[in-house]
C-alpha cells in the first residue's frame, strides 16, 4: 500500500498500525523517498532510493536472493544499502562497496 499521489508522498505514520491490523499481511514497513546522487555523479541519478527501516523490510524481502549474512550486515550498518543487480552493473559495484 502507498500514497495513491505518488511513491514520494508518504502515508501518514498513524496507518501503520491499521495496516498491520488486516489479515493476511505479513509486514507493513515505512519508507521515504529521496532524490540523492550517487557518489561522482555530476548529473541526476536516474534510479529509485529510499530511506526504509531494514528491520521491518527484510520481512518484505523474503523471495529477494541476499544471503543472512548480507541481511544482518545490512541492518547492523545504518550506512549501508541494498542495491539490485543491474543497478550494481551500471555503477559497477560489488557486495562491501
Amino acid at each position: 500500500v502507498r500514497n495513491k499521489v505518488s511513491l514520494a508522498q508518504p502515508l501518514p505514520a498513524r496507518q501503520l498500525q491499521t495496516l498491520e491490523r488486516i489479515p493476511g499481511i505479513v509486514a507493513v514497513s515505512p519508507f521515504s523517498f529521496y532524490g540523492g546522487l550517487y557518489k561522482g555523479d555530476e548529473k541526476f541519478t536516474s534510479f529509485a532510493q529510499f530511506a526504509v527501516d531494514p528491520a521491518r523490510t527484510q520481512l518484505l524481502l523474503a523471495d529477494a536472493k541476499i544471503s543472512k549474512a548480507q541481511m544482518e550486515a545490512w541492518i547492523a550498518d545504518q550506512t549501508s544499502c541494498i542495491v539490485g543487480r543491474m543497478t550494481a552493473d551500471r555503477y559497477g559495484l560489488k557486495v562491501g562497496d
